[in-house]
Parts: C-alpha cells; sequence; structure tokens
C-alpha cells in the first residue's frame, strides 16, 4: 500500500482555510486590478477616491462572502464589469438587508433608513414566553424575601436555562450595538 500526499492548489469550500485565502484573494483582487486600498481602521472595507482628477469615490464592505458596494455609479458600474470577469456573481442588485438590518433608500429625498424590527419579531417567534413579560412579570421580584421558595416563577425557570439566556442577551446585545 502507497501513500500519497496531495497539495491543494485551491482552498476548497468548507476546509477551515478558505476564508482567509478568499479574502487574500479579494483583496488582491481589490488592491490589482481595481486599484482599490484597504483601510486600516476597517479592514473588511476597500475604498478608491478621486479618480481620473474628478471628485468620485466607490467603497466596499466585505462580509465573508458579501459585499455592499456604493458609491459614484460610474465606479460602480466599472467594479461590477470587474466583479463580473473574475469570478461568478449571483447577485448584483440594490440592497435591502445586511446582517439583519433593513435597509431603504430614497434617492430623490436624500433619505437612508435602517432597522432591525425582523431581528426583534424573531427574537420574540423564536422564544414566545418573552411575550408575557410585563411591569407585573418581572423575573428579579421572585429574589424578594416574602416569595416563598417552593413556588418558583415558570418565567424565572426559563430564563434560567444558560443557553437561553446566553441567546436572549447576545441577541439583545446586537439589536443594541
Amino acid at each position: 500500500q502507497r501513500s500519497r500526499i496531495v497539495r491543494l492548489l485551491k482552498a476548497l469550500y468548507g476546509l477551515k482555510q478558505s476564508p482567509q485565502l478568499f479574502n487574500k484573494a479579494l483583496t488582491q483582487f481589490f488592491e490589482l486590478k481595481c486599484n482599490m486600498k484597504r483601510a486600516t481602521s476597517e479592514t473588511s472595507m476597500y475604498y478608491k477616491r478621486n479618480i481620473d482628477g474628478k471628485t468620485g469615490f466607490l467603497l466596499v464592505l466585505v462580509e465573508v462572502d458579501d459585499l455592499v458596494i456604493t458609491g459614484d455609479e460610474r465606479l460602480v458600474n466599472d467594479l461590477r464589469q470587474n466583479l463580473l470577469k473574475e469570478y461568478s456573481i449571483t447577485q448584483f442588485e440594490p440592497i435591502n438587508s445586511f446582517l439583519g438590518i433593513n435597509i431603504r433608500y430614497d434617492i430623490k429625498a436624500g433619505q437612508l433608513t435602517m432597522d432591525i424590527a425582523n431581528k426583534i419579531d424573531a427574537l420574540f417567534l423564536e422564544k414566545p414566553r418573552l411575550q408575557n413579560i410585563g411591569s407585573n412579570n418581572i423575573p428579579m421580584a421572585v429574589t424578594l424575601p416574602d416569595r416563598k421558595k417552593d413556588k418558583v416563577d415558570p418565567l424565572l425557570a426559563y430564563l434560567s436555562d444558560p443557553k437561553i439566556y446566553a441567546s436572549i442577551v447576545g441577541t439583545l446585545i446586537y439589536l443594541a450595538i
């Protein structure tokens, strides 16, 4: 029985080094082929400005394999053409949602509106017991001395599960940020 060693020339989707290699390839693409720079304060953002002596800008935000692109229409179209040459793009359309944030904009009015209503709705759908919390049902009240130890508040019992509690707190922190 002979053993063979195989060296991958490209990363395969699902391997632990795939995100790093994709990020490296994307950085090379933006810097070499698109003449963009990577922001020093936010390494997932690439930018281009003052092209051909004209005032213009192009911003690209990267989240795993999703790109959010904004800027002057001419520069966005140039980037789109470069992306089509280099990668298989599944969508290139106006953004409606990113990382759970709903995004609506009205170019004529110059208004941008963002909300997280879907995330809040999803929290209450996923954890329906939270819908009954009101000022008369505060879990902290269980710890007051006048409560009997044999009576356990069902909401407190529900929230005392570490996985449920961590999930709720994590979601609330995300919503707050």
